[in-house]
C-alpha cells in the first residue's frame, strides 16, 4: 500500500535496519562507508575559508560537531566488530519484531509519520 504521509519511508527505514543488522559484514561495510563520508566532510569543513565575518566561529562549531560524529561512528564500528553472530541476530530479531509491530500499526491507523532530523526539525 502506498502512503503519502511518510509511512512507506518509515517502514523502509526499519526494513533497511533489519537487513543491515542481519550480517556483521553488512553492518561494518555500511559503518565504514559512513565513516569515510564523514572524514571527507571533516576535511571539507577544515578547508573552508574563514574570511567571512562570523564564519570562523561557525567553522569551529561545525568542525567540532563533525569530529564528534566521526568518533561516534568509530565507536559503532568497534561495537559491531565485537558482536557475535548470535548477538547481532538478537538485535536483528528485535528490530524485525518492532518493524512488524510498527508496520501493522501504521497500516491500520493511517497516522502521519514524523522522522526526527537530529537538529530539532521533523521531516
Amino acid at each position: 500500500a502506498h502512503h503519502d504521509n511518510g509511512q512507506d519511508f518509515a517502514i523502509a527505514i526499519m526494513a533497511d535496519v533489519h537487513a543491515i543488522l542481519s550480517e556483521r559484514q553488512k553492518l561494518l561495510r555500511g559503518l565504514n562507508d559512513l565513516l569515510a563520508a564523514c572524514v571527507k566532510h571533516v576535511e571539507w569543513v577544515r578547508n573552508l575559508e574563514s574570511a567571512v565575518v562570523g564564519r570562523k566561529k561557525r567553522k569551529r562549531e561545525d568542525l567540532k560537531f563533525w569530529q564528534l560524529v566521526q568518533r561516534k561512528i568509530q565507536f559503532y564500528i568497534s561495537w559491531a566488530a565485537e558482536q557475535s553472530p548470535e548477538e547481532l541476530g538478537l538485535w536483528s530479531t528485535a528490530v524485525l519484531n518492532a518493524f512488524q509491530e510498527r508496520s501493522q500499526t501504521l497500516e491500520s491507523s493511517g497516522e502521519e509519520v514524523k522522522i526526527p532530523m537530529g537538529d530539532g526539525r521533523v521531516f
